[in-house]
């Protein structure tokens, strides 16, 4: 074993990975789930549609699993987070680290840089959301968000107010103001933890997936619940993951189940649902340009999708253990996978 986590089989085969962490003593474990997963077919890969795609480097490996990455709206640095708290701010042309924050005491589940770029949040399982100031990376603030794990944050497209969601017992999403870093409303409905959340482009709704199997459309000048999208009742079908197309003309989700469901963000009908890996599907993003949509599957695979006929064109499967999140760089030549086998790589 190269490295990770050393995952026991389950019954039938297949095995969950479950992503709540537990810390034991100093350290932080993945606690597994024994539970048999659905057989899923695998979509055909088109070659003739392949992008072109190879490492170009691999970072220094990290003490613990790499949790989260993201590249600066400008694409001059990059930043990525570790299951011992601490963040790593990178160069984009040296690939030296030009600092370390250490300010959790839980492993940073998201990252979030605002439109402008001028501030970057970080959110913990430690319940804590930080804001740094980008041009030096001192912490700003230190807000007790959410009374347990912070699992997502989102900013708008004006950078006026972001979004949170938790995994603690009041099972809401929190509006936050930029300004003053003070809540500007709590959002209820949800009866399960708070997975993901994702503002549309335009700025005029905010979605959240939860672990209760629905996604809720949350309009943002009256902040109400304008829509359920109702993905599988059955307790395996819990919202994992997503992201809006950059132009705002798709929603893709991932599930535990290991399906992506793609909605139409005008009428919300339900365009494609998809039967992508044989496990849960724990991240997804799209390139620049829309042209490139990826997800990310506790079965160690990675797929890059066109989004012109969602049809697999590349597969990743270099990583010895599962990638926790993938981000492209804003120019979309540059992609970056972090993962639970301590690595993070770089893919152009």
């Amino acid at each position: 074993h190269r490295g990770g986590l050393k995952l026991p089989k389950a019954e039938g085969g297949s095995h969950w990975k479950n992503m709540d962490r537990i810390r034991n003593a100093a350290k932080l474990r993945l606690a597994i789930q024994k539970t048999p997963l659905l057989k899923l077919r695998t979509l055909a890969i088109a070659p003739s549609s392949c992008p072109s795609l190879r490492t170009i480097h691999i970072l220094p490996p990290q003490k613990l699993a790499a949790t989260v990455c993201r590249f600066h709206p400008s694409g001059q640095i990059m930043v990525t987070a570790n299951a011992d708290g601490t963040i790593q701010v990178w160069s984009t042309t040296t690939w030296q680290i030009l600092q370390q924050l250490k300010s959790h005491a839980n492993w940073v589940t998201c990252l979030a840089f605002s439109p402008k770029g001028n501030l970057l949040i970080s959110g913990s399982d430690d319940s804590f959301l930080k804001v740094w100031d980008t041009q030096t990376f001192s912490e700003q603030g230190s807000i007790p968000a959410h009374n347990s794990n912070v699992r997502c944050c989102a900013f708008s497209p004006d950078g006026k107010s972001m979004i949170t969601g938790s995994a603690d017992s009041m099972l809401n999403l929190k509006v936050w103001s930029t300004d003053s870093w003070q809540v500007e409303q709590e959002l209820f409905g949800h009866t399960d933890y708070v997975r993901c959340c994702a503002y549309k482009p335009d700025g005029s709704v905010v979605v959240s997936g939860s672990d209760d199997c629905t996604f809720k459309v949350w309009h943002t000048k009256l902040w109400a619940v304008s829509r359920e999208l109702q993905h599988r009742t059955d307790p395996g079908s819990a919202i994992m993951c997503c992201a809006f197309h950059p132009q705002g003309t798709y929603l893709v989700a991932g599930s535990v189940d290991g399906t992506i469901i793609i909605w139409d963000p005008e009428t919300w009908a339900q365009l494609e649902f998809i039967r992508a890996h044989n496990d849960r599907v724990i991240d997804c993003t799209f390139n620049h340009l829309g042209s490139i949509f990826v997800t990310s599957s506790t079965n160690n695979i990675t797929k890059l999708w066109s989004s012109a006929n969602w049809r697999v064109v590349r597969e990743i499967d270099d990583h010895s253990e599962f990638v926790m999140s993938t981000s492209f760089n804003p120019t979309g030549n540059l992609m970056v996978t972090a993962s639970c086998d301590h690595t993070i790589r770089l893919w152009q």
